[in-house]
């Protein structure tokens, strides 16, 4: 009896020991390439995303003074795609459709369309601004005016430099986007597009704090160059162009940091395509849950009210694929 507890000892201890030789390299790897990630990512000079702001005047003008501009009337928008304007009480859906009918008319100054107190302007414009990527000439700061009731009489807001030659930059925009969907089409579902997506925007993006319009999705998809809100706003569009719901998420992440959530197969996954862009092709931030992004990413603002991220079922699939 003794001499078969020594040989089934002898027998585990052995089968240990060939364990850890043959897959103690492939976790070290895994490890060490973690951390070598981890400390790029904390290297790089964050806080890159620029708030949406307003600067506000008091004017003794009367409302009336100001026109309306575009309503917006003939606009609605599915909130499957388009979760902050869902996010919204009815009133504000007025004005953020108002907001997006002045941006795509290029007109910057109008009457609100709704009675709104000056602290809520801006969480109308930034949900049309996390929506709609598309809206790429469209800058982050605006200003207003407001009478002595602190009732906003006008909102006044800012056009980027694409717009210089907007016609042209929208062609070029939706060229370059339409040659990444044109990638996706023998893909025969929706991880597999996602996952072509991820690897294209990867592979030839690179992380410029210094880009010219880099809050916006036109700085990755034509220029290549840009910042965690260029990336993804850009991965955020192309998934839209596709069919494939695709949230601007904004938080902390060793700074102000941007990133993105998707729904595919009912079910909500984050993914961090600015950090699989810190080394080679890697799937470290695709498809994470909650709880995997816990340690290292925080939710903010509007994007608190987004859905949460329980589910595991679409990891990258490949083990170890990094």
């Amino acid at each position: 009896m003794k001499l078969i507890n020594y040989i089934l000892s002898f027998l585990f201890v052995l089968v240990s020991l060939l364990s850890l030789y043959l897959y103690f390299p492939t976790f070290m790897n895994y490890i060490n390439s973690k951390d070598i990630k981890d400390n790029i990512i904390k290297s790089i000079s964050l806080d890159n995303i620029v708030p949406v702001s307003g600067i506000g005047s008091l004017v003794n003008d009367s409302d009336n003074n100001y026109k309306i501009g575009y309503t917006g009337d003939e606009y609605d928008f599915d909130t499957l795609y388009y979760p902050y304007y869902g996010l919204l009480g009815d009133e504000y859906k007025k004005l953020y459709r108002q907001i997006y009918a002045n941006v795509v008319n290029y007109n910057t100054d109008f009457k609100p369309i709704i009675d709104i107190n000056n602290d809520d302007i801006s969480l109308v414009i930034e949900s049309v601004i996390y929506d709609h990527p598309e809206l790429f000439w469209l800058d982050n700061s605006f200003s207003y005016k407001y009478n002595n009731l602190f009732k906003c009489i006008q909102i006044n807001l800012k056009f980027n430099n694409l717009y210089d030659d907007i016609e042209n930059n929208k062609v070029i925009f939706e060229s370059e986007v339409e040659k990444i969907v044109d990638l996706t089409k023998n893909a025969t579902n929706d991880y597999d597009k996602e996952k072509i997506v991820h690897d294209y925007l990867v592979k030839h993006l690179s992380y410029d704090e210094k880009s010219i319009n880099n809050q916006s999705a036109y700085s990755a998809i034509v220029t290549k160059n840009s910042v965690c809100a260029g990336y993804s706003k850009a991965f955020q569009y192309i998934l839209q162009k596709i069919n494939i719901p695709c949230y601007y998420v904004t938080g902390y992440s060793y700074g102000d940091h941007a990133w993105n959530m998707v729904k595919i197969d009912n079910s909500y996954y984050n993914v961090d395509v600015t950090w699989d862009n810190t080394g080679n092709n890697s799937y470290y931030y695709f498809n994470k849950s909650d709880s995997d992004f816990e340690s290292s990413h925080t939710r903010s603002d509007l994007s608190n009210l987004l859905p949460k991220c329980y589910s595991v079922n679409l990891y990258y699939r490949e083990s170890y694929a990094y």
